[in-house]
């Protein structure tokens, strides 16, 4: 479990120190940067279902990669439709 927990961290965290990176630049220096920094934003909740759903295989967890894979394609249904 401690692997999942660690690499859905580190997705996370990485999602949202690039985001707030690319933001800044946008906002004071370049600004297109700010839609590049809005797309990580969004980006990385899918980024995160993905690894948890690829760690939970490794384990052979199929039950909870049934439910990953489940929430996983929501977000993607969501966003095509908002499209």
């Amino acid at each position: 479990m401690v692997v999942l927990e660690r690499a859905v961290f580190i997705t996370l965290r990485a999602g949202a120190v690039i985001a707030i990176l690319l933001l800044v630049i946008g906002f004071f220096i370049y600004p297109p940067m700010l839609w590049a920094g809005a797309v990580i934003l969004m980006v990385t909740p899918l980024t995160r279902v993905l690894i948890a759903g690829l760690c939970l295989i490794a384990r052979r967890e199929y039950a909870y990669f049934v439910m990953a894979a489940y929430v996983l394609s929501i977000l993607v249904i969501t966003i095509i439709i908002r499209l």
